[in-house]
């Protein structure tokens, strides 16, 4: 079973290798020829992000065994603090990308005002909700 295991998931990271190489090849494209690019990247990071997870779920909860009594909520709660930390530290990267964007836009002429104050919602949201999730499966 292990055997099948791994040569599935050979295949599977060489599929998604291959896709995120060649949508990388894609943005690059687009970024050479002065498209918007920022929205691709997040999609591209996030799908990489993805399929990751998506094997260590697979490997550790299912082939290891590590769900433990296989009680949804017990499992939540085992993960709770590794996953607000995580999506903490995706947050603060997704606003440092911000902030950078929203500098660029100013420094051509642009109005920030909406963007500045999209984006401190976005932080107070992130916080907030993380804070929620983290009581709540605490």
């Amino acid at each position: 079973m292990m055997n099948l295991y791994y040569t599935i998931q050979e295949i599977g990271f060489l599929g998604v290798a291959i896709g995120g190489v060649a949508s990388g090849f894609r943005i690059y494209q687009k970024w050479g020829r002065g498209e918007a690019v920022i929205p691709l990247i997040f999609t591209w990071l996030g799908g990489l992000i993805l399929a990751v997870i998506l094997n260590h779920m697979i490997y550790g909860l299912v082939l290891a065994g590590n769900a433990g009594d296989y009680n949804p909520i017990s499992t939540a709660r085992m993960f709770a603090k590794e996953t607000h930390s995580a999506a903490i530290t995706i947050g603060l990267i997704v606003a440092i990308v911000a902030v950078i964007h929203i500098y660029h836009r100013y420094t051509t002429g642009d109005d920030v005002t909406e963007l500045v104050y999209r984006w401190v919602a976005s932080l107070f949201f992130l916080f907030t909700f993380g804070l929620i999730i983290e009581t709540v499966l605490s």
